[in-house]
């Protein structure tokens, strides 16, 4: 008698390892899968989050290309034709520099064309000054682009 319940306490022990054995498995599966899904999740926002970026950097490329542009522009527009002018002024004054009454005539003309010339050239400096370096200087402007000065 004593050797059949030695025998079942054994098979008892036997299957409860056994049963163990297996739970332990299972745990060990489930985890191991559990973290590869996590893995592939963080791999997946971490891609999200680069599409982000090159989408991001891809626009402020597009915008800086569409600033320089108009930015060329207004150069040129307002610039160039003043001072096209007053190279065409300079040609006037060699020629006629016997005159003294169109000389007088191209150097009042000259000092209104420089007087636009400035203004156009503030104006465009004002344009591309950003708002916040012109409200609040450069300090405060670095320390809102870049928070990490703020420390």
């Amino acid at each position: 008698m004593e050797s059949t319940q030695d025998i079942d306490i054994f098979s008892i022990v036997v299957i409860g390892c056994a049963a163990m054995t297996l739970l332990a498995g299972f745990i060990i599966f489930f985890v191991v899968l559990y973290q590869k899904k996590a893995i592939i999740q963080r791999n997946e926002v971490e891609a999200i989050k680069a599409q982000h970026h090159r989408e991001l950097l891809q626009k402020t490329i597009e915008v800086e290309e569409k600033e320089r542009e108009r930015v060329a522009k207004n150069i040129h527009d307002d610039l160039g034709a003043l001072i096209s002018i007053l190279r065409l002024n300079n040609s006037r004054t060699a020629k006629n520099i016997s005159n003294e009454e169109v000389l007088t005539e191209i150097h009042d003309a000259n000092k209104i064309i420089l007087n636009k010339t400035s203004e156009s050239v503030r104006s465009i400096m004002k344009k591309l000054t950003a708002p916040t370096l012109a409200k609040l200087g450069y300090s405060k402007a670095l320390r809102e682009v870049y928070p990490q000065f703020n420390q």
